[in-house]
């Protein structure tokens, strides 16, 4: 049975279980650290293993990594891109950790083997779902450093395609999932090759790993309720807003945290907002120079 737990003193911190041990979890994990709030990371994942995904980075996160104290190291084992070319085509074509949350005086966390967990706030980080764009297919190939080539293929959904893959939604990342797809995408020409006839087939031939996996690109006007709180895909990142956020809570009365999600919701959805936009306003922009 969840315990009601005591309003917080100065020298306390309210409990923070962050759900999903990906880029933002993580990240808030560090960033809580550093503020001295205790937290808890939970992923379903069973283990650590190399998937087979490129992240490209801007020059926008180097003051959080600098905050973080991890910028040195990123640049020692990050890859200089040289450029990235896109295309497009009209074709058809603790681990093991899910949970179910449950709040009132503080937050509870129920996982699928039957382990709980209890804290002030859940942070959820695990993923929203993907949404829609127009084109069915886009690529692209990013040429860096050290005769290191990577691309990436994105298929995108509408409603009803999407429904096609939630069963995919539900499985780990890796190389299996991808296999269907690597068939379907073989012939998409890229820049290239002897005769000028280089395909995204002949860059799966030559990659030791390749992963699926869903991309979100919704923005949610929900980003909070009671004493959860999104964040990541679902809410679109910013784990250090989140993390000043909590860090100036006094205490772990529903009504405090609500206030300090408020904020984090008001600070946050417009620069969310504007960033969709943007993304949406780049894809018309290479539809339209792709087919013109």
């Amino acid at each position: 049975m969840l315990t009601e737990r005591p309003l917080i003193t100065p020298s306390q911190k309210p409990k923070v279980l962050i759900v999903g041990a990906g880029l933002c979890g993580l990240t808030l994990g560090i960033l809580l650290e550093k503020a001295g709030v205790p937290y808890d990371i939970y992923e379903r994942m069973t283990q650590v293993k190399p998937l087979g995904s490129a992240l490209s980075l801007g020059p926008n996160v180097a003051p959080l990594f600098i905050q973080m104290g991890i910028y040195d190291e990123f640049i020692k084992l990050g890859k200089m891109c040289f450029r990235m070319d896109n295309y497009n085509d009209n074709r058809e074509l603790e681990f093991s950790k899910d949970f179910t949350p449950m709040n009132e005086h503080g937050v509870q966390i129920q996982f699928s083997d039957n382990s709980t967990a209890e804290g002030d706030i859940l942070v959820e980080a695990d993923g929203a779902y993907s949404g829609v764009r127009e084109q069915p297919y886009s690529w692209g190939t990013f040429p860096c450093e050290n005769n290191i080539y990577c691309w990436g293929v994105i298929q995108y959904l509408g409603k009803e395609t999407s429904k096609e893959h939630d069963s995919f939604r539900n499985l780990e990342w890796g190389p299996d999932a991808a296999q269907a797809m690597c068939k379907d995408v073989r012939d998409f020409a890229i820049l290239g090759g002897v005769n000028g006839d280089l395909t995204i087939g002949d860059l799966i031939e030559n990659s030791p790993l390749i992963s699926k996996v869903m991309l979100e690109e919704k923005v949610f006007e929900t980003w909070y309720h009671g004493r959860t709180v999104l964040m990541g895909d679902a809410a679109h990142k910013d784990a250090a807003a989140l993390a000043n956020w909590i860090g100036v809570l006094s205490s772990t009365s529903i009504e405090d945290t609500e206030e300090v999600f408020e904020e984090y919701r008001n600070e946050r959805l417009p620069v969310a907002k504007a960033a969709f936009a943007s993304a949406q306003a780049l894809l018309k922009l290479r539809t339209t120079i792709r087919h013109s």
